[in-house]
């Protein structure tokens, strides 16, 4: 038998909890489950760090809560940079004490890209498009990634935004230019 033809191992959204729980990567410094795998992240770094917060400040608007917190997702446990939920949202379930909200709950998720912007782009998209996650960005060094139109199959429609263009806050009625979140 062949690499290619050995069978993939995948874990649940509770298997990831309970091995993370038993303490089975404590030798790491971040881990996350994305489409049943467990991504080992390394430490937030300068710009990623400092772009978080901006993103996070930047978000704020009455009526919602702009946390960090994992957000269970369809056999994943991603941790995004910030995401936001509708103020008062109740949770529909939890995947062993981690809360988990009907999409429509969900405003939008923000990845904010570095050394993971592929994976950001293609497999986390994927998850976020699969929970209904009806906007999702991506920011990176020099772009706005806009998703839109969750479906089983991705998002139907991506924008890339450059420092000079503007995007509304699907929230509230409020433009930021990309630039405001780039900062610098």
């Amino acid at each position: 038998m062949t690499a290619a033809e050995l069978p993939v191992l995948r874990w649940t959204a509770e298997e990831f909890v309970d091995a993370w729980e038993a303490g089975a990567f404590a030798d790491r410094h971040r881990v996350q489950l994305v489409d049943g795998e467990v991504w080992d992240l390394g430490p937030i770094q300068g710009w990623h760090g400092d772009a978080t917060a901006r993103m996070a400040r930047l978000l704020h608007a009455d009526g919602i809560v702009v946390t960090t917190r994992t957000l269970p997702m369809p056999r994943s446990m991603p941790d995004p940079d910030a995401w936001v939920l509708r103020s008062g949202a109740e949770p529909v379930g939890s995947v062993r004490g981690y809360a988990t909200y009907d999409p429509a709950d969900v405003l939008l998720v923000v990845e904010v890209s570095d050394a993971t912007l592929r994976a950001d782009l293609t497999s986390k998209a994927a998850v976020y498009a699969e929970g209904g996650v009806a906007h999702y960005w991506v920011l990176a060094r020099d772009a706005l990634h806009v998703h839109e139109g969750p479906s089983a199959h991705g998002y139907a429609r991506v924008r890339v935004l450059g420092p000079e263009d503007a995007v509304t806050l699907p929230y509230v009625d409020r433009e930021l230019t990309v630039q405001d979140l780039l900062g610098g």
